[in-house]
């Protein structure tokens, strides 16, 4: 059934070319892994959590050019902001702050850039800030990415049933989908992988990568908790790696495919990679509660990751953790990063 959707057209600020943005001196760190250090146990009623000035949030890499990136920043305006940063001249241009965008953005081969906003909508803008479209109404739509033509959009659909109704009647399951739209918001298809967890039919991929006719995703839960890749075309779906999710292993975050690789980071630590046919997990750079490795992106050489990463002090008197959410670029080859984007 086709769902006819309505395009809104909305003009973004788009800031004016000017000189370089001025940003501190990169700070170059050459080994892979550093001294880290876990934050110790709280006070009795637990941390409070803080962030203040501006945050970097969400790198994207322009899959056409190395030298672009897209990423949120908060703590500057009333909403999110979507900014394009380049790294040859270190330059950035705001492309929209008018809509409260809510979920990292994703930039497809066709030159837009997808995202969901807080009022569980998907849209599109393009790469040069123009052209902002909402692409669906009326339903809990969220975490869109694009295929790897970037000439369609994933998205997980929710519902609003409760607990109860959900136990009475399980088929209501059946309405969580992943949906597949165009550029113009017509639907195409739904997915779904239901063969990851005995009996459970929930659909999200919240963390997704897309090759070919393949899909990678972080999914599951307890023993099923992992790494799997789903066959669009077949819709068959292929454990690469799991995890026993005792605290200690933490839950994966993020996850980007490259070349046979999956590259995944982790709740409060680092970066990592694995084979698309499983095999041992290999830590890149290491990470803990004081610094780790959040959302990402690999540049279309595969030279390059660039990675939010959040540093975080803390004050056992004052029972209260501060986190700077910052950017970092990673040289793939030696281990070494270097800051792109912090709050000093």
């Amino acid at each position: 059934m086709t769902i006819a959707v309505m395009a809104l057209i909305h003009s973004c600020r788009k800031d004016k070319a000017g000189p370089p943005v001025e940003h501190p001196a990169a700070s170059t760190e050459l080994a892979c892994n550093a001294n880290c250090e876990d934050i110790p146990p709280g006070p009795e009623v637990g941390w409070t959590y803080q962030s203040t000035g501006p945050q970097f949030l969400t790198p994207c890499f322009n899959p056409n050019n190395s030298n672009e990136f897209v990423f949120l920043r908060r703590g500057t305006a009333s909403v999110a902001e979507l900014v394009k940063y380049n790294l040859s001249s270190n330059s950035e241009e705001v492309l929209c702050n008018s809509i409260p965008i809510a979920t990292p953005p994703q930039w497809g081969d066709s030159g837009w850039i997808t995202f969901s906003t807080i009022g569980w909508e998907v849209w599109k803008i393009k790469e040069d800030g123009s052209q902002l479209t909402q692409l669906t109404h009326g339903a809990k739509d969220l975490f869109p990415y694009f295929s790897s033509t970037g000439q369609e959009i994933y998205y997980f659909r929710a519902k609003s049933y409760n607990n109860s109704e959900l136990s009475q009647n399980p088929d209501l399951y059946y309405e969580y989908l992943m949906m597949k739209i165009d550029l113009q918001g017509t639907k195409i298809d739904s997915v779904t992988a239901l063969d990851i967890i005995p009996n459970n039919y929930y659909q999200t991929w919240q963390v997704a990568s897309f090759q070919d006719d393949k899909v990678y995703f972080i999914g599951g839960i307890d023993n099923y908790y992992g790494l799997y890749s789903l066959d669009l075309i077949t819709e068959s779906t292929n454990t690469v790696f799991t995890w026993n999710t005792t605290p200690q292993n933490y839950f994966a975050q993020d996850i980007d495919y490259f070349n046979g690789e999956l590259f995944f980071t982790k709740f409060r630590r680092g970066l990592y990679k694995v084979g698309d046919m499983g095999g041992t997990e290999i830590e890149i750079r290491n990470g803990c509660g004081m610094k780790y490795y959040k959302d990402f992106s690999i540049s279309n050489d595969g030279a390059k990751l660039i990675a939010e990463v959040v540093i975080s002090d803390y004050s056992l008197e004052l029972g209260f953790i501060e986190e700077q959410h910052d950017i970092y670029l990673i040289d793939l080859a030696s281990c070494e990063e270097t800051i792109i984007l912090d709050g000093e």
